[in-house]
């Protein structure tokens, strides 16, 4: 069985924004992962965040902060993050404060043809 990757919409934390959560993404239903690479400039650590709920776009609970082996998941400037056994239904990134400028996480999965 071959494997493919696939591009998701990109992850955009908004400049000065009065929220440092970048927008949601789904569609991981065929994914065996996902890798979220970060921009080579951050002003802060950003978290990934998960929901069960691929409708989650709209909501304000519900969010958790994703852990592997006990310890969070973040992205920091210029790396990449790649989650395997994904279970869940939306993503998205926290940043630990505002960004100067809008910052754009590229995401893409891993899925099995």
């Amino acid at each position: 069985m071959g494997a493919y990757r696939a591009n998701l919409p990109n992850l955009l934390v908004l400049d000065a924004a009065n929220t440092a959560t970048s927008n949601v993404i789904a569609g991981f239903e065929d994914a065996k992962s996902i890798t979220i690479f970060a921009p080579a400039s951050l002003t802060n650590t950003h978290h990934v965040q998960i929901h069960a709920d691929a409708a989650a776009a709209t909501s304000s609970t519900g969010w958790a902060t994703h852990t592997s082996g006990g310890s969070l998941i973040t992205i920091a400037q210029g790396t990449a993050v790649t989650i395997t056994d994904v279970e869940w239904g939306a993503l998205r990134v926290s940043s630990l404060g505002t960004e100067a400028t809008t910052r754009t996480f590229t995401v893409t999965k891993k899925c099995e043809a």
